[in-house]
């Protein structure tokens, strides 16, 4: 023999499988009426249906549930795309790190080629100044020999310095 809990419980499950709603089944006696008089006659005969229908209200839950998933996947979408963008600026971060250090090396060089530049062009300088002023006296070695030239070719042809 069934013990009574048991056969309750199993009673209490037909009739929760046996009963259908009431928004996916009419009910033979009461017929779909086209005009909408009648439908407040059909809400005040089954209560709460006045508010919310249980297939209305189901497509709330799905809606609420896909508005949910949406939500959260696209706030995974964004949180992802946050730490791309925090990768590339801390990769960005270093190449100019490394890019001030070259700039450090590069300056320093620099300075350096200015200065052999510096020392090569002082360096031309007295060498140019030299060559400068040994052409001068060359120029005025020569300038002088022209001249006793000049004057013993005067000398031997009577000419006077300096009459012409």
């Amino acid at each position: 023999m069934e013990k009574p809990e048991i056969a309750m419980e199993v009673n209490h499950m037909e009739t929760t499988m046996n009963t259908l709603h009431p928004d996916t089944t009419t009910p033979a006696a009461e017929t779909p009426q086209p005009n909408t008089a009648s439908r407040p006659e059909r809400r005040a005969a089954r209560p709460g249906d006045d508010v919310v229908r249980w297939a209305e209200f189901r497509l709330a839950l799905w809606i609420g549930g896909f508005a949910l998933a949406v939500i959260i996947s696209s706030q995974g979408l964004l949180y992802s795309a946050i730490l791309d963008v925090q990768g590339q600026i801390a990769d960005s971060r270093g190449e100019i790190g490394d890019l001030r250090g070259e700039i450090g090396i590069l300056r320093g060089e620099m300075s350096v080629l200015r200065a052999d530049l510096q020392r090569q062009i002082d360096e031309l300088r007295v060498d140019l100044q030299r060559q400068i002023d040994e052409l001068r006296l060359d120029m005025q070695t020569q300038f002088s020999e022209l001249r006793e030239r000049i004057v013993r070719i005067e000398t031997h042809l009577g000419i006077e310095a300096g009459s012409e």
